[in-house]
Order: structure tokens, then sequence, then C-alpha cells
């Protein structure tokens, strides 16, 4: 199908797209009636198939129901899709629409529109495989009671050659080094709570891995080489890592030595990460920003 440019911006649109109004149900003051929601999703999928590339709806189309089902129909697409959605049009008693475009309604608006589906830590990602060219992690792996499995959903659901970003407290700063030594407590992993409450919160951190664990879940399910970035450095860290740091690079010395007179295939796969794990870099960053990229085919 033809795709005719939007204007000055730089998307390509098909001359006709879908109108997800009547989809939002009767429930609201404009609808036009009952609908059934697998038939509106196998409507949106056969309207995909014919080549439309894009989805007119807005919140006032059932007050969210227009926008949660074209939203369960693309979870099951795998091609790209424009989204255009609108706001400004809210629910009164009786669920009748009235104009209310101040500032504060919009963003609640749209913030609705970009609600994220919740799922529980062991769920599958749930979206086709070949799906994304990024996906991202902030703050979740330490939370995981099934860390190596987060690994494997997200090489399954990115595209040839596409990017998965994962953060984490870094539990190999210095500062963190010393206080595991004289405590047994890590640097943001206090005594771990088994309340509901704090699973959110810093005592719900369950998963003390460290780059060395993230690069054999990596390799396990077909990943590259892990690339590690600092944020910014703690400066209690950096100063330990400078005192320490002949003792540091010493230590290197004779555990790589170790390691290859231990296992010479053990060796060769970590020698990189061997390497890393007392570099200036992790040693000082108060985070983990990994990335890992997906091979692309031969």
């Amino acid at each position: 199908m033809q795709t005719r440019k939007l204007g000055n911006s730089d998307l390509d649109l098909t001359p006709i797209g879908f109108g997800a109004w009547a989809i939002g149900g009767d429930d609201w003051g404009m609808g036009w009636g009952p609908q059934e929601d697998a038939d509106s999703i196998a409507a949106i999928h056969e309207a995909l198939e014919c080549g439309v590339n894009w989805i007119d709806t807005a919140h006032a189309y059932g007050f969210g129901k227009s926008e949660e089902v074209v939203g369960r129909a693309l979870k099951e697409w795998s091609g790209d899709v424009i989204i255009a959605t609108k706001c400004g049009v809210l629910p009164n008693e009786v669920r009748f629409p009235y104009r209310d475009a101040n500032r504060e309604k919009i963003l609640e608006e749209v913030e609705g529109s970009l609600k994220c589906q919740k799922i529980s830590p062991d769920s599958e990602i749930p979206f086709p495989d070949n799906h994304f060219d990024l996906i991202y992690a902030i703050e979740v792996i330490e939370h995981t009671r099934r860390p190596y499995d987060l690994f494997c959903e997200a090489y399954n659901r990115l595209k040839p050659g596409g990017t998965f970003l994962l953060t984490t407290p870094n539990s190999l700063h210095m500062k963190s080094r010393l206080e595991f030594l004289l405590t047994g407590f890590g640097d943001m992993y206090p005594p771990v709570s088994t309340l509901e409450k704090n699973a959110g919160r810093i005592c719900g951190h369950i998963m003390p891995l460290n780059l060395a664990y993230f690069a054999y879940g990596a390799r396990k399910v077909g990943f590259g080489e892990p690339e590690f970035h600092v944020d910014r450095r703690k400066r209690s860290s950096v100063f330990w890592a400078m005192l320490f740091w002949p003792l540091l690079k010493m230590a290197t010395w004779y555990y790589d030595r170790k390691i290859r007179k231990y296992d010479l295939d053990d060796w060769e796969e970590n020698r990189d990460v061997i390497g890393q794990m007392n570099s200036y870099d992790l040693l000082t960053a108060r985070s983990c920003i990994i990335t890992f990229r997906k091979p692309l085919p031969n």
C-alpha cells in the first residue's frame, strides 16, 4: 500500500488508517454499541495484514477501553505500527464526554495512554519474538528470583542486532567491597525482607550479581560480550581504589594466572571479564550500566 508523509514529520502513513472509536464499546455516552474484544482484535489484525500502518484511537473512546484493546492487539503483532491518540475529553458522572484540556488533565491522560502492563518478576515478556530493537531493564534484575531468565526473555524478544540495556547497583565498587568485608553486606544490599511492602525497596534487593555473572547469563543465551558504562563515580570509592590500586592490580595478575592454570578453556572464555573486575571503572562506578548486543545472522 502507498504511503504519504504526514505534514513536516518523518512519519509515512498509509492513506487509510484503522479508526478505533467503535472498539471502545458501549459503556460510555457516545459508544457505537456492544463490541466483542476478540472481534475488535481480529479486525485490527486484518487491517494490518492488508497494509494499513496506523491506528487512530483516543482515551475518550470508552475512556481507556479502545487504547487497551489496541494495545492487546499489537502485542500479538510483530510489525511496526504508528499509533495516534488524543486527549482533552473526559467522562462526567454518567460517563458522557465533556472537554477539559487543562495541563494537569492532559498529563494525566498521557500517562494513562502510556501505562505499562504489570507482570510478575517470573513472567514472560508479553510480546512476540524478534519484536524490539531495544529492551532495557532499569534497576530490575536485583529484585528478581530468576535473573538468568531475564536474559533469555530479552534475547528472544529482540530483533537480530538489537540491544539489551541493563542497569543495577554496582556491588563491586570499593566502598561496597569494604562494607562486605567488614559486615558481610555490600552497599545497597542490606539484610533482605520477605514482606511484600518491601519488594521495591533497597531491602528488596535479593540478587547481588556482578559483571562476571551478567556476562555468563548473556553468553549462555547467545548475546555478545558485555559493554560496561559509567554513569557517575562514588567519591569514597575513588579514594579507596587509589589507595589499594597496586594491591588490586597484583591480585588481578595472580588470579588471572591461577584460572589459566586451573582450566585454560574457562580462562579463555573469561579473560576479559577477569581483567575488568578490578578495573578503575568497576571499582568506582555507582551503578552497573551494561549493554549486550544480539548478533546478526551470518
